[in-house]
């Protein structure tokens, strides 16, 4: 009977915890909706300080907004392991190479906005993304060498194959992008962007049928 119950309660604290964060983000957007309003109406009746509630009213509802698609990626990304979502194989680039011929042996030829980084034993380092190399002046294209620029491994999204993809996800970190790199065993087998994320969370919509309320269990459908 214990073993039983268990199981339950945890998935009914899963799903009123998911509920309680739909509905706040939903609260959240709301309130920023009123405030940004009232701000503008008044505003127009000749309050200076209306702007300043439409400005707060604007980041409440942007704020709201982000928590919101968080949660619903959560929710389709619940149980897929790293491996199940991961592109492979990898295009990735030697990091002692100079600019200049990173760029035109490896760049030039890459359909992606970042390259992960090897090293000279065959390990990920890091990752560049192609947007900075492009701003590097000629002259010192070089004498740089490309892992001088790039993302060091220490400040990426790193995650094992058998990983969960939503445990994966609160890795990322400001201004390293939407990647996160595969490693198992010290050598990258893949790497995790986000158009796998959108391709797994449109999925998901597909199969459920779009966004709804989770269903205690025992209710009827």
């Amino acid at each position: 009977m214990i073993r039983t119950w268990l199981p339950q309660s945890l998935v009914m604290s899963s799903l009123n915890r998911e509920r309680a964060d739909r509905a706040a983000s939903r609260s959240g957007q709301v309130v920023g909706g009123l405030l940004m309003a009232f701000g503008w109406i008044s505003f127009l009746r000749g309050a200076p300080g209306g702007l300043w509630l439409v400005f707060v009213g604007l980041f409440i509802t942007v704020v709201a907004g982000t928590e919101r698609q968080r949660a619903v990626i959560h929710t389709a990304l619940r149980g897929i392991k790293v491996a199940d979502a991961m592109s492979s194989p990898v295009t990735t680039g030697a990091d002692w190479l100079t600019i200049r011929h990173f760029i035109d042996e490896v760049a030039v030829n890459s359909r992606h906005f970042a390259v992960p980084l090897l090293d000279f034993e065959g390990r990920p380092s890091g990752i560049v993304q192609i947007r900075k190399l492009a701003r590097i002046p000629g002259a010192r294209r070089e004498a740089l060498r490309v892992r001088e620029v790039a993302i060091p491994l220490s400040q990426c999204a790193v995650a094992a194959p058998s990983d969960l993809l939503s445990e994966a996800l609160d890795k990322l970190r400001p201004g390293t992008g939407m990647r996160i790199l595969v490693v198992d065993g010290h050598h990258l087998v893949g790497i995790v962007t986000a158009k796998d994320i959108s391709r797994l969370t449109q999925r998901h919509t597909l199969e459920t049928g779009g966004p709804r309320e989770p269903m205690s269990p025992g209710a009827t459908p």
